[in-house]
């Protein structure tokens, strides 16, 4: 796998069942290494709404009802 950077580094494929936030996702691929993070797509960031705070060192999945109320502020 490749970084931002370009830089290469071993990972592994996994075929998981995920569950984010009490959403369940089942026969999801990931990417991994030999740390105790994962890498998921776009397939699954398009389906959850994220609130990230940069700031906080903090992301957050929303429920429907404050991520509508969001979506209307626009």
């Amino acid at each position: 796998m490749r970084g931002q950077w370009g830089e290469r580094r071993v990972a592994w494929l996994f075929l998981v069942d995920l569950e984010i936030a009490g959403l369940r996702f089942g026969d999801v691929y990931v990417a991994g290494d030999d740390g105790d993070e994962i890498i998921i797509g776009r397939n699954i960031i398009n389906k959850i709404s994220l609130f990230l705070d940069g700031p906080k060192e903090q992301t957050d999945v929303l429920d429907e009802a404050v991520a509508n109320r969001i979506r209307a502020r626009r």
